[in-house]
């Protein structure tokens, strides 16, 4: 992810093995591990190696109707992101 491809950063925060960064555009990307989906980026199946992201990745924050949204804020925890 670079300054160029969405801003400068925002906020940044960690929590159990992940990371998540809000750009001033607010724009969500993460990365770390994800074996309970915790990121937002897709569904984890419990193997940790596998449901890893290794560079950052956008967080889908489209609702039910597919509408694109940006994050005001969010807070992590071990196994879960609230946005």
């Amino acid at each position: 992810m670079k300054e160029e491809e969405g801003g400068k950063i925002k906020k940044i925060d960690s929590a159990d093995e992940y990371t998540v960064v809000q750009l001033e555009d607010g724009t969500l990307h993460a990365w770390g591990k994800n074996d309970r989906g915790q990121m937002g980026t897709g569904v984890g199946i419990g193997m940790d190696m596998v449901e890893c992201e290794n560079v950052p990745t956008s967080v889908d924050l489209r609702d039910e109707n597919e509408a694109p949204h940006l994050a005001k804020d969010f807070v992590i925890g071990q196994g879960t992101m609230l946005i």
